[in-house]
């Protein structure tokens, strides 16, 4: 892993260091001077600040060589090449793109890239908490299928964009380290009783190998008949504005954007939707089969659903989830009963 020394360093507390950056890299305007930087939210994997000058509002995201949310466990520093390889690649594709926020900048010798400011769009995670959780989902979700399907029909031609390196970090954390004998956190300090729940999982031989026969199809996919895939698919991925919020509607939805394509790859479009079925799962809901497109593998689509599941409630990856022991073991059983 390449040295974090040369770059200059963002700090969420440091306004001088940010403009000591941005005109470092030439992105700011002659005279434009920045005022305040702050954390637009719970982000995983980079420190991402929203930086306002005295002229507007953008988003930085800065790769550091670790995960940002869980500094023990060391990350690839050049996944925002990926990223930038994704905003290529949709470029033409005018249904895909105008549903992201706008690439403005990319600087691989500081690990970064700048971003639109699509607020006062909101982080979907909130349906994680909300009581009507579910309701918001199914209000997103034809834009959501509108948006995956689009993506999924571009077709990619020449080298295929494997994401090797970042690829493995979310195999092993999701097919792999939540089901390990030592999981890598307390869950009992998440829920009391959970690790007990782990335990089963783990030592059921057969589930454990589906699941890394799972991980294997992920890790290695045909290439040759593979789309291209937005990777990590979930709420935490989504931007909505609602109406009364300035929303641009489209046919009476609320307008939905799609950021943090990090972990795109070229791969089995199965896996998007799967990721996407998961966390509706987690609200108490399923997409019906008439909403799925019926060239997908449904038993593929399943299992990597019931892994998006277990992971998330039996791994580091965790969820704003206020359930209760009962409700994640019945969600756990509801996995483990797709992956049967």
């Amino acid at each position: 892993m390449s040295s974090f020394a040369n770059p200059i360093e963002l700090d969420p507390t440091e306004t001088d260091t940010a403009q000591r950056l941005l005109e470092s890299i030439r992105f700011l305007e002659s005279g434009e001077s920045v005022e305040s930087i702050g954390q637009p939210g719970d982000g995983n994997m980079n420190l991402t600040l929203r930086v306002q000058t005295d002229r507007r509002s953008f988003i930085v995201k800065q790769a550091r060589p670790w995960v940002e949310k869980y500094p023990s466990i060391p990350a690839p520093l050049d996944r925002h090449d990926h990223e930038v390889a994704f905003y290529s690649r949709i470029s033409e594709f005018d249904s895909v793109r105008d549903c992201m926020p706008r690439l403005l900048a990319h600087d691989a010798t500081n690990h970064l890239i700048i971003l639109e400011d699509v607020s006062p769009a909101n982080d979907c995670s909130i349906c994680y908490r909300a009581s009507n959780g579910s309701a918001m989902l199914w209000r997103w979700l034809p834009g959501l299928i509108n948006w995956l399907e689009d993506l999924h029909s571009i077709e990619v031609a020449g080298t295929p964009l494997k994401n090797s390196a970042l690829r493995q970090l979310n195999h092993d954390h999701m097919f792999s380290l939540p089901f390990q004998a030592e999981p890598l956190i307390d869950l009992d300090q998440v829920t009391a009783g959970l690790a007990e729940e782990q335990k089963r999982v783990a030592n059921d031989r057969l589930l454990t190998d589906r699941i890394a026969e799972l991980g294997q199809q992920y890790l290695e996919p045909d290439f040759s008949s593979s789309r291209l895939l937005h990777g990590d698919f979930f709420p935490g991925s989504w931007m909505v504005l609602e109406s009364g919020q300035g929303a641009e509607q489209t046919r009476g939805q609320p307008r939905i954007f799609i950021i943090d394509p990090e972990f795109c790859f070229t791969g089995p479009p199965e896996f998007d939707w799967g990721v996407l079925q998961a966390h509706f799962v987690f609200t108490g809901e399923e997409i019906p089969a008439s909403l799925i497109p019926e060239s997908l593998d449904q038993s593929l689509l399943n299992g990597f659903a019931a892994a998006e599941v277990l992971r998330r409630l039996l791994g580091v990856a965790q969820l704003p989830l206020e359930k209760t022991l009962d409700e994640k073991v019945a969600l756990v059983d509801w996995a483990v009963e797709s992956l049967r």
